[in-house]
């Protein structure tokens, strides 16, 4: 597998787009997809097979709109599957049709909803999809992308519960949000998610949505976490292809 980052922005970062990874396989998954994606993923040329979307917050959704019309202009024909809660699979309908009204009608290939919930597995060809939930402002569940030996592990947003660190015990990649230095009722603090990872025996740590202030002005200490954390940290930006 290999992790193609499209985007490791938070919402408002004018420098950075918002989180989104893309799992290279003989299975291609979008894990993912807020409105400044798009353009990151058209400029890959990249294959899509599927899409996982982790909850129901704009800078993690409303790319979809965009992503789908422009398949269909291709024209796509091949069914794409869409990996998610149901509440979200909802919301995402009703987003659809205010985008682009009638597109249902007009899409020129099947989208096949896969239900995602806490605790479940979802075989996706050669690839394993587990969930856990995270403790953020919305129902949001991290996904564990298994191939084998090999596991890359991805956040969406929220601070880790016993069940997602669970989750990622012994990821050879865990993409994690990391949003500020300081404590967020929705949101993770960084240092304790870089402690999380070194407990659950993470290989790889890629630091992502974090706050665009906090990359401005605390540069420094954000770099600081990479060097004697027991752990690689990775700070990752978007074009950037990670092999596992």
């Amino acid at each position: 597998m290999k992790a193609l980052v499209l985007g490791s922005g938070e919402a408002f970062d004018e420098n950075f787009a918002n989180t989104s990874v893309l799992i290279e396989s003989e299975t291609n998954l979008l894990l993912d997809c807020g409105f400044s994606v798009p353009p990151m993923l058209w400029r890959s040329h990249a294959r899509v097979d599927a899409l996982y979307l982790s909850h129901a917050h704009a800078d993690h959704f409303f790319g979809v709109p965009a992503v789908l019309a422009r398949m269909c202009d291709e024209p796509r024909r091949e069914p794409l599957k869409i990996i998610t809660q149901y509440d979200v699979w909802l919301r995402l309908g009703q987003v659809l049709e205010l985008a682009y009204p009638a597109s249902e009608a007009k899409r020129t290939f099947p989208l096949e909803f896969v239900e995602a919930s806490a605790g479940a597995s979802v075989a996706l060809g050669e690839l394993t999809l587990t969930f856990a939930p995270t403790r953020h402002s919305i129902s949001n569940l991290a996904i564990r992308v298994a191939c084998g030996e090999r596991a890359i592990c991805f956040s969406g947003d929220g601070a880790f519960t016993p069940q997602s660190k669970a989750l990622y015990q012994g990821a050879d990649l865990l993409f994690h949000e990391a949003y500020s230095f300081e404590q967020k009722n929705s949101h993770s603090q960084m240092e304790e998610v870089v402690a999380m990872a070194v407990e659950a025996q993470v290989k790889r740590l890629a630091l992502t949505h974090i706050e665009r202030g906090v990359r401005r002005n605390e540069r420094g200490r954000v770099e600081a976490l990479r060097y004697d954390t027991g752990i690689a940290v990775l700070l990752p930006k978007g074009g950037e292809r990670i092999a596992v």
